[in-house]
């Protein structure tokens, strides 16, 4: 029984460093290709045009996600509507 246990801390440290990967490279910024950006990164707003957006730390780029102030005026949490302008979007503000 004592000999399975390694095996299974190898294979679920396996999964978690794959899923890592994948977050990472999927999620990397587009500009300098900084796998960091997604998971490290800074949140800006445009209160005029109520635009939000995910700052890279490495280069400044931005990723719009979407309006994050509905009609009402009220803060929307998450990331904005799904019509995100550059690819952003999000998850309907759940």
């Amino acid at each position: 029984m004592m000999d399975f246990l390694p095996f299974f801390l190898l294979v679920v440290c396996s999964l978690f460093a794959v899923g890592f990967a994948v977050v990472g490279y999927f999620e990397r910024c587009k500009a300098c290709n900084s796998w960091k950006f997604a998971f490290d990164h800074d949140f800006e707003a445009d209160a005029e045009n109520q635009i939000g957006y995910k700052v890279c730390k490495a280069c400044g780029a931005k990723v719009s996600l979407g309006k994050v102030v509905d009609s009402s005026g009220a803060f929307i949490g998450g990331y904005g509507d799904a019509g995100g302008g550059d690819g952003g979007g999000g998850d309907g503000g759940c």
